[in-house]
């Protein structure tokens, strides 16, 4: 391979690059909803109880741990989603969140016996 050639390709590989990683980096940088909010606002939020393994529905055990119930959030709000720092109290029902773009949750589960209600 000639030196010009294997010059250009490498170019073309680093532009190539260059441009794959715009197309993930400019949705992450994308308008995100304010998150400066005078008070406290309530929304409603739709849950739909899932399963750990859909194949599997009645797998709940997973070495020493055992799975509960999982739900999956929807809501209207533009300020709900990204949620990705946790924590339940010690009783499991109340439950606080912050979301990727700062916005704080707040939330009260339900439980059905055991398991995670779908309230």
């Amino acid at each position: 391979m000639r030196p010009s050639f294997r010059r250009a390709s490498r170019y073309l590989a680093a532009a190539l690059a260059a441009a794959a990683a715009s197309l993930i980096i400019v949705p992450a940088l994308a308008d995100k909803p304010p998150t400066a909010l005078d008070r406290p606002i309530s929304t409603t939020i739709t849950a739909i109880p899932i399963d750990f393994d859909r194949d599997n529905p009645d797998r709940k055990e997973f070495g020493k741990l055992i799975f509960r119930g999982g739900l999956n959030l929807f809501a209207k709000s533009s300020y709900f989603g990204g949620y990705s720092a946790m924590a339940l109290d010690p009783s499991g029902t109340n439950l606080i969140a912050i979301s990727d773009a700062g916005s704080w949750l707040r939330a009260t589960l339900d439980y059905d016996g055991r398991n995670l209600s779908k309230a």
